[in-house]
């Protein structure tokens, strides 16, 4: 029991004398020096973060051009351009022509129209007997077999 009884007394020496209250304001000096500490680094860290996310977003839509789909190119011709039809008149032309839903005009390197719901570009048929050959301001610069070039407004 003597041993019991010191380490009473120690306490009771511990208490009465301050010892105790002045560790206790120390260590709790010491935590809230380090939860400043811990918000400063998580703040610094969070706004590096938040910047390398910009930056790559920024180099990644800078750099890659739109993705371009184009069918596999044969040597074959196909069938549908081995039977041509025959040369249409104005009159047909400009009627099939009235007819065509422009949705939008796409003016890139390799220019492209939405008409309908298909991409046409430079060069391609747009209508039988009427190949794309530009787009010019908010018009499609068409041209028929024959050479007469046809302007559709949008």
């Amino acid at each position: 029991m003597s041993e019991i009884a010191k380490a009473l007394a120690n306490a009771a020496k511990i208490t009465e004398s301050g010892n105790l209250q002045r560790a206790h304001q120390k260590s709790a000096a010491a935590v809230r020096k380090n939860h400043t500490r811990e918000f400063i680094w998580s703040g610094v860290l969070s706004c590096v973060g938040i910047v390398a996310l910009c930056v790559f977003l920024v180099q990644t839509t800078e750099k890659n051009p739109p993705l371009e789909i184009r069918a596999p190119t044969t040597t074959e011709t196909p069938l549908w351009a081995a039977a041509s039809p025959p040369p249409l008149t104005n009159i047909a032309i400009e009627a099939q022509l009235a007819n065509l839903v422009i949705k939008a005009l796409i003016k890139t390197p390799h220019p492209r129209a939405l008409i309908g719901d298909r991409f046409i570009e430079v060069g391609d048929e747009l209508i039988p007997g009427l190949i794309l050959s530009g787009i010019e301001a908010r018009e499609l610069i068409a041209t028929d077999q024959q050479g007469k070039t046809y302007r559709i407004k949008m």
